[in-house]
């Protein structure tokens, strides 16, 4: 992070939104994204997402929607 001047904060769980800026910045696409192809998965006659399901379902989500513009407006 030093090394890239990104400057890292921990932040408490379960606190409001305006505290946690990657939950409405990079990471809301992405959740998005994610959940579509689960509805997808879902529509296919696959009720319960395993282990497998997630990383096959994930990582398209973030190849499409955790990018630079998504991280740098958030």
């Amino acid at each position: 992070c030093l090394a890239n001047n990104i400057i890292v904060c921990c932040l408490p769980s379960y606190t409001p939104h305006k505290l946690q800026p990657c939950d409405v910045g990079p990471f809301a696409p992405l959740k998005t994204a994610y959940r579509d192809q689960v509805e997808r998965l879902n529509r296919g006659g696959v009720d319960m997402v395993s282990k497998e399901h997630f990383t096959y379902l994930y990582s398209p989500a973030q190849d499409r929607d955790m990018n630079k513009r998504n991280v740098q407006a958030g």
